[in-house]
């Protein structure tokens, strides 16, 4: 049998247990002591031995009630119906109206007949009382009847049991004299004269009752059979004489009632002869007299009457010693009986007696060292009698098991038939993988030893129990779940058998069995101790500590032994642990604290309970309060030498606390230790709990080579171990092979196909690999299996999320967080309430007390120098079971393989403390000057799960929830101002709206964009709008000078000519006067002449000269320029005759739109120019406003949009998206978009723009197109490429095209739950068709390069601080580019505009407005340069609601310099608000990149 929970076969019954409806002081004494047995082991739960006292009274008395009653019942609940029959129809015909008759027919008739027959309630009060638990009886019937009491077909049956109650014998006097005067039944009367002889005080009036009834009938056999009784019961004195002689009048023949008269009657004669003599004499005389009759109350009132006389009395004090003994008040009688023996040594033997069944009572239950060495000395005191051996072997078989056997043994050398002895040796047999003798001894019982062991069914089901022990310590689960089976079939009612295999059904992963199993055992037997332990104890391995103190409440306290006591504490420790939990995940750390706080003082003295010590400490270690959780961890090993239990308790502590470096020190003392098989199997928990930390904490660090070198021992050691199985399924998970660790946990559930856990992972791994179906197969079977699971509902909230089933999997959030708010309820069960149970349950205060998360960085599994152990390479599939992955390289220099010590523990990870220095206080093991651990160390570590499902969902709200948000963002880029310069300010005003799985995004945008006014510079403003012809407008309107030089020059002077006039011959002179030339020819001249004659002579030598010549035969002003041009600079001759000058401004005269005039025509055509030009218009500031307004909808990778450029601006454009972002794998992600965006590079291809001095207006431009991309990330490094192609269209502007296409490599510095830091290389190359970044008609204003490449050199770094509130994000690339530009016509789609910008372009280089003449052609470049960029973000979390963000950034990206910062506030509607998120969730603008 489970021997660890099999009740003490020693005892001989409880002081105060009611043996049925007669009084134990009212019966012999070797019949009350084996009644109380009986009962006693009949209430806990031990039919065997109850069964084996019920048969020692039917050997004495084959027709005894009580047996009768007893041996019914235990039938009954084995199953054996008919035989419980049989001993009913026994007590039918021998006491037809015993309270035992009526009792065990209720209990055969189950729920017939009567006022509220079919109550539960009722049935389970009638249990009670047929099994002798009549306070717990009393509670059932209360309950069944409400608050108005028995109904009326029910008030006898209520009355009698309430009777039988130590405090309700009063009211059941006064309900049955009520019954009676209200129908006056010859039952009422028969019962309450009955209960009156219950008392000695009424027994007389009950007796004169008896006898009136005996007259009668119906009422004639049990009324005379109940007088009798109460005759013999009577403490009579001679007066009572007379009774006695009504009763023999009748019955003549009674033996017993005649000697008891005649006792009376010596006691006359006695009394009459005899002097007077001390009294006390005479009531010591009566109080023995009435010892041996066992007329305990009699007794004890006699002895006690002496002591009030003589306190020292050592008669008076070994008899009342006695009388305690027989009630079994071990204490009271060993006190007393120690006094007497010091007075007279006549008593030792009894005192003897007293202390050795205090002893046996005292260590019930207790498995310590100190309660092995009292059982010992009891057994010194009393070595012949059986039951100390059998309590001490129960005790031994753990930790010495020959030393049990050899007890069992004793106990059989002076009991044969022992059924405790027969039962644990048997037992015994069977654990020590000894089914097989087991079976022998079974074999050779006899049966009458069999039937005094429990019967056959009970051993059958031992031998069972045994063989099904040997096969789970030989792992065969299955041949285990065969044996216990067939005990269950034996024995079904068996608590402890139902508890093993509920175990065992949960060990294999069905837990659905597990449960009914349980709930059988409720439906068989929901009253007895040993059942509603044996539930306990199951609902404490599954954490249900409520339903354990809801069950240890329902066992009386006089019941409770010191394991029940023991668990009760601990359940309501760990209730209140449970609540400041869940107050942890709601961010009310202040309040869980206090709460703990308060559950410490309200323990009290139970405060040195090592097991509530160990709970309350590890409950401050899960909500981040070290130092307490140290302060009273260490409570458990101060002193000079700790018990092993103590350790082992504090090394739990010190497990959750996160302090390896101790653990693995105290698991290294432990080896050293002895230790009994259940202490060995904590340590291998321990030793397990701790090797999985460090390889999940090194997997989590990115070292899977270090992880899987530290886990693959423990494999190998237990290949089978599912904690072990589903590490390694971490590992391949986080290497990225999610099939891999699918596989895995298929092959685990194939095993065990209801183990929830691999379930869970299962669905996991498959979501992970995209598997939504299978996901959700998984996931289906778990939630049946476990439906009110918090673990198992917040795993399926995971994979649904993972899904992007936002709504589903908020559902299941919400549903976790609700089961383990009803897990976290307790029960008030007389403990302090802990009033910060209360405030906590009330307070609504914002307390943001949190601990610190490490994060798991996700990284490539690295190859190990160990292969997989052969049962774990089958089990994942691997014929050749290789090392895990093959990039033993991506880690070779970043984690070497930890360090195994001697004892095959790893060395703890991120270990604050060198291991070697981790000792802790073990009396003499403790080293000279080693240093303890400081209790506040780390405390700042608070355990991650701190946030659970409540911050998991608190993200998911961030993502679904509706939020508003507002923001404010400037840009400025450096140009020409009323070109490329801008500066651009934007106010984007945000709704996000939860509509089912996905988000209905609304924006507002208000916007003000300016470039400033163009220079009215020629130069300038000849590249704006009209281009070069509204520039020479322009200037002419504001400075006519030009056109008068030109006009006004000797050159122009001379075209304006028209032939042989004294105005030609004038100017002609003037020329030659100012060249020199007049000079010349004069000093040629003879010098004799006159004056006169010389001028004459110079002149008609100066009008021979060719060009004058040619001037003076040919009228200029009327002859086109580009003929006088040709004529003149073609002959060298004349061209001679024009200054350098003049022949530069000829030939310009000869092109561009003055070739084709006349010099005379010309000039009517510039002074046209002139006048027009005085009424034309200036160019305007270059600036716009609007608001954009945009619709769009978000659900998962989806996102579709829809609205407009600012509407305000001169050009507005439609514009909107859709794409998608998916995966294929485990690390392939893509994603396609199709899209009509605004481009935003100027003032011109955002809003559009107008030329108010030709009024044209152009621009706005929209880029539509596609663009596709994938990323390839296994965890360490990650590739990704990008192409695009748009075509870009805008009012009045050219259309063009564009291409780019982006690859890039990148590998993760750092990445975990806090922080990521990646960096790469990135190469884009991009092309445009058409060169449109001018600003003139047609253009677009953007850049747009046919050839650009960039090769750069990106950082990216995120993360956050949660105890600041602070989230950041940071993004900087420093690279080479290189592009190319080809020329562009000022006017791209427009051959005259292009023609006419030639000629303006002429006319300004003829007029002097540029130095030199400019083709109005943009021309083309090639630059190459570094490129920069560096932008940075971050985001406050000033509530849960509430987030303020701000960025910045600067870059010199491709032509131009830029300059960006914003600022924003969010709200999340959602009051639950929001954790903080590992980069900001910056909000951006929908029109400008650096928003």
């Amino acid at each position: 049998m489970f021997r660890k929970h099999l009740k003490p076969l020693y005892l001989v019954g409880l002081a105060g247990l009611c043996v049925l409806t007669t009084p134990a002081w009212a019966q012999s004494a070797s019949v009350q002591q084996l009644v109380s047995q009986g009962n006693y082991w009949q209430d806990q739960g031990r039919d065997d031995l109850a069964a084996d006292a019920w048969r020692k009274l039917l050997a004495t008395d084959a027709n005894q009630p009580d047996a009768l009653l007893g041996l019914g019942m235990i039938d009954l609940n084995q199953g054996r119906r008919a035989d419980a029959q049989k001993r009913l129809q026994t007590l039918q015909a021998r006491h037809p109206s015993a309270p035992q008759t009526t009792r065990l027919r209720l209990a055969l008739g189950g729920a017939g007949g009567g006022s509220g027959g079919g109550n539960a309630a009722l049935q389970g009060a009638r249990r009670a009382a047929a099994a002798g638990r009549y306070v717990e009886a009393v509670r059932g019937y209360d309950e069944a009847f409400g608050a108005g009491g028995p109904p009326a077909d029910l008030a006898l049956e209520y009355y009698q049991v309430l009777a039988g109650t130590p405090e309700g014998w009063t009211r059941a006097r006064d309900g049955l004299r009520q019954l009676v005067a209200r129908q006056d039944s010859p039952s009422a009367r028969l019962a309450l004269a009955q209960v009156l002889t219950y008392r000695e005080p009424s027994r007389r009036e009950g007796i004169a009752q008896l006898a009136a009834l005996s007259q009668r009938q119906d009422t004639a056999g049990p009324a005379r059979a109940a007088w009798r009784q109460a005759l013999l019961w009577l403490g009579a004195t001679t007066a009572d004489a007379p009774l006695f002689q009504a009763y023999l009048a009748s019955q003549p023949n009674d033996r017993e009632v005649a000697a008891k008269q005649a006792q009376l009657r010596e006691q006359a004669t006695a009394a009459a002869a005899a002097p007077a003599a001390d009294p006390n004499l005479r009531l010591l005389g009566e109080g023995f007299r009435a010892l041996d009759n066992n007329q305990l109350a009699q007794a004890e009132a006699r002895f006690a009457q002496v002591l009030r006389a003589r306190p020292r009395d050592a008669e008076a004090l070994g008899g009342l010693g006695s009388v305690r003994l027989r009630q079994q008040r071990f204490d009271e009688a060993n006190e007393l009986l120690r006094q007497a023996v010091a007075r007279d040594g006549k008593w030792r033997s009894a005192a003897n007696s007293a202390r050795y069944w205090l002893t046996l009572k005292q260590v019930g239950g207790q498995s310590t060292p100190e309660a092995e060495a009292r059982l010992k000395e009891a057994v010194a005191l009393l070595p012949k009698e059986p039951a100390g051996h059998v309590a001490l072997a129960q005790l031994q078989e753990t930790s010495d098991p020959a030393a049990a056997e050899r007890g069992y043994r004793r106990a059989l050398e002076l009991d044969a038939g022992n059924a405790g002895a027969l039962q644990g040796l048997v037992g015994l047999l069977g654990r020590q993988g000894r089914a097989e003798e087991a079976a022998v001894m079974f074999e050779r019982m006899t049966p009458q030893q069999r039937e005094r062991a429990g019967g056959e069914s009970a051993l059958r089901a031992s031998v069972a129990r045994a063989r099904a022990q040997e096969a789970l310590a030989s792992g065969s689960l299955q041949m285990a779940q065969v044996e216990l089976e067939d005990a269950l079939l034996a024995q079904p009612s068996d608590p402890w058998l139902r508890l093993e295999a509920a175990r065992l059904y949960r060990r294999m992963g069905r837990a659905a069995e597990a449960d009914q199993v349980m709930a059988d055992l409720r439906g068989l037997d929901d009253a007895s101790v040993a059942s509603l332990h044996a539930q306990a104890l199951y609902a404490q391995e599954r954490g249900q500590w409520p339903q354990v103190q809801a069950l240890l409440e329902r066992i009386p306290e006089s019941a409770r032994d010191p394991a029940i006591t023991a668990l009760r504490n601990l359940a309501w420790v760990q209730a209140q642990a449970t609540q400041a939990r869940l107050l942890m995940q709601q961010q009310r750390g202040g309040e869980a604290q206090l709460l703990l706080a308060r559950t410490e003082a309200g323990l009290g003295e139970r405060a040195r309970d090592p097991q509530a010590i160990s709970a309350l400490a590890g409950a401050y270690a899960d909500i981040g309060s070290q130092q307490r959780a140290m302060v009273l961890a260490r409570q458990l090993v101060d002193g000079e030498s700790p018990s092993v239990d103590a350790r082992l308790q504090y090394a739990s502590v010190m497990l959750r606390a996160g302090r390896d470096g101790e653990v693995a020190a105290l698991l290294r003392q432990l080896d050293d230790a002895r230790l009994s098989a259940a202490q060995q199997a904590t340590l291998q928990e321990l030793r397990s709990g701790y090797v999985l930390r460090q390889v999940d904490a090194l997997r989590e660090r990115g070292n899977l080579e270090g992880a899987y070198a530290v886990l693959a021992p423990t494999l190998a050691e237990r290949p089978d171990d599912p904690l072990n199985i589903a590490a390694l399924a971490r590992l391949y998970a986080a290497a990225g092979d999610h099939g891999q660790a699918l596989a895995l946990y298929q092959q685990q559930l194939q095993r065990t196909p209801g183990d929830t856990d691999a379930l869970v992972a299962a669905a996991g791994s498959a979501a992970a690999m995209r598997d939504l179906e299978l996901a959700e197969r998984y996931l289906q079977t778990a939630l049946a299996q476990a439906p009110q699971s918090p673990d198992v509902l917040a795993a399926a909230g995971r994979v649904y999320r993972a899904a992007g089933k936002n709504r589903r999997a908020e559902s299941y959030f919400k549903a976790s967080l609700a089961a383990a708010a009803r897990q976290s309820g307790h029960l008030d069960n007389g403990l302090p309430a802990a009033p910060g149970a209360r405030l906590a349950a009330g307070a609504g205060t914002f307390n943001p007390f949190a601990g610190m998360n490490r994060g798991a960085p996700q990284g490539g599994l690295g190859s190990t120098a160990r292969d997989l152990p052969p049962a774990v390479a089958a089990l994942a599939g691997e014929a050749d079971a290789p090392g895990l992955g093959g990039r033993r390289d991506a880690y070779a220099d970043y984690a070497p393989t930890p360090l195994m010590d001697a004892d095959g523990l790893p060395a703890p990870v991120g270990a604050e403390l060198d291991a070697s220095a981790m000792v802790v206080p073990v009396g003499s093991r403790t080293a000279p000057g080693a240093r303890r651990m400081r209790a506040g160390d780390g405390a700042a570590r608070a355990s991650s799960a701190s946030q659970g499902v409540l911050g998991e969902l608190r993200e998911l709200r961030a993502e679904s929830s509706s939020s508003l948000a507002v923001g404010a963002g400037y840009r400025s880029r450096d140009g020409e101002p009323g070109q490329g310069g801008l500066d651009d300010l934007q106010v984007p005003m945000e709704g996000r709206f939860a509509v089912g799985d996905g988000k209905l995004i609304v924006g507002v945008t208000p916007t003000l964009i300016d470039s400033g006014s163009p220079s009215l510079d020629y130069g300038v403003a000849s590249r704006f709008g009209g281009g070069p012809q509204a520039a020479l407008a322009g200037a002419l309107a504001a400075d006519r000078s030009p056109v008068d030089s030109l006009v006004g020059s000797p050159l122009y002077q001379t075209l304006l000519t028209r032939g042989a006039t004294n105005a030609t011959r004038n100017l002609i002179e003037e020329r030659a006067l100012d060249s020199g030339r007049y000079q010349e020819l004069f000093n040629q001249t003879d010098g004799s002449l006159t004056a006169a004659e010389r001028r004459a002579a110079t002149l008609q030598q100066l009008f021979a000269d060719p060009l004058p010549s040619f001037v003076l035969s040919r009228d200029l002003a009327n002859t086109p320029i580009s003929d006088i041009a040709r004529q003149v600079l073609g002959n060298a001759s004349l061209a001679r005759g024009l200054t350098p000058a003049e022949q530069a401004q000829l030939q310009a005269l000869s092109t561009g739109g003055s070739a084709g005039q006349s010099p005379l025509a010309f000039q009517d055509t510039l002074y046209a120019m002139v006048a027009n030009a005085a009424g034309a218009r200036r160019m305007s500031p270059q600036d716009a406003s609007g608001v954009g307004v945009s619709v769009g909808y978000q659900r998962g990778g989806f996102a579709v949009d829809v609205g407009s450029s600012p509407l305000g601006f001169d050009e507005t454009q439609v514009v909107g998206g859709v794409g998608y972002e998916g995966r294929a794998g485990d690390t392939l992600s893509f994603s396609g978009e199709a899209s009509r965006r605004a481009v935003t590079d100027s003032v011109l291809s955002f809003a559009g723009v107008e030329d108010a001095r030709t009024g044209q207006r152009w621009g706005g431009v929209a880029a539509t197109g596609a663009k596709i991309g994938a990323t390839l990330d296994n965890g360490v490094l990650g590739g990704y490429a990008t192409a695009s192609w748009h075509r870009l269209e805008g009012e009045n502007v050219a259309d063009n095209e564009r291409q780019e296409l982006g690859v890039g490599v990148y590998v993760h510095a750092v990445r975990n739950d806090d922080q990521a830091l990646t960096a790469g290389l990135n190469v884009t190359a991009l092309q445009y068709d058409r060169n449109l970044s001018g600003f003139t008609y047609g253009h677009g204003g953007y850049f747009s390069p046919q050839r650009y490449v960039d090769v750069g050199f990106p950082v990216h770094w995120n993360g956050r601080n949660t105890r600041a509130g602070l989230t950041w994000q940071v993004d900087a690339s420093v690279g080479v580019q290189h592009f190319e530009e080809r020329a562009s016509d000022y006017f791209p789609d427009s051959p005259a505009l292009q023609q006419a910008a030639y000629e303006a372009a002429s006319m300004a280089a003829l007029l002097g407005l540029v130095p030199e003449y400019v083709a109005p052609v943009y021309d083309g470049q090639t630059k190459t340069g570094v490129s920069y960029n560096l932008s940075a973000a971050a985001e406050w979390q000033l509530s849960s609601q509430l987030f303020l963000g701000g960025r910045m950034e600067f870059n010199n990206a491709r032509d131009y310099r830029q300059f960006g910062t914003s600022l924003y506030l969010r709200f999340l509607l959602d009051r639950l608000g929001a954790g903080l998120g590992t980069s900001p969730q910056v909000l951006r603008s929908p029109y400008s990149r650096g928003f």
